[in-house]
C-alpha cells in the first residue's frame, strides 16, 4: 500500500476498499495480524478514508462451503456500503471495519458498533 501511494498513484483516491477477507476481524489479535486491516490503516496514514470488509467463518466446513456464488450477497452489500460512504464522506479520514456474518440475507439488519471512543 505504501508503494501504491508513493509511486503508483498520481493523485489520492477518495476511498480505499480492502477485502472481502475470509474470516472475521473482530478481536485485537485479528486486528494486529490482518492484511485487510493493515491496508486500511496504511490508507488512513495517507489521509485517505478506508473500509475493511471481512466475512465470518465459524468452522472449516463453512470455509469449504464459501464459494463465489454463495458470496454474492456479501459482494452486493460491500458495493452498497462503499457507494453510501463515497456519497457521504466524513470530514476526517477514517477506517471502517465491517464484518459480515457467514449467513446473511436481505432481511438482516446492520448494527453499528464503536470499537473505542476518543476522549478529548
Amino acid at each position: 500500500m505504501v508503494i501504491t501511494f508513493k509511486l503508483i498513484l498520481k493523485e489520492k483516491p477518495c476511498i480505499i476498499v480492502s477485502g472481502i477477507n475470509i474470516g472475521d476481524n473482530i478481536t485485537l489479535d485479528n486486528l494486529f495480524t490482518s492484511g485487510t486491516i493493515a491496508a486500511a490503516i496504511q490508507s488512513l496514514l495517507n489521509d485517505v478514508p478506508a473500509i475493511a470488509f471481512s466475512v465470518e467463518i465459524l468452522t472449516s466446513i463453512e470455509r469449504r462451503q464459501l464459494k463465489v456464488s454463495n458470496s454474492n450477497i456479501h459482494w452486493r452489500a460491500t458495493a452498497e456500503i462503499t457507494r453510501f460512504m463515497i456519497e457521504n464522506l466524513l470530514s476526517k479520514p477514517y477506517v471502517l471495519n465491517i464484518n459480515f456474518p457467514f449467513k446473511i440475507g436481505k432481511r438482516h439488519q446492520c448494527e453499528v458498533n464503536h470499537a473505542c471512543k476518543n476522549q478529548v
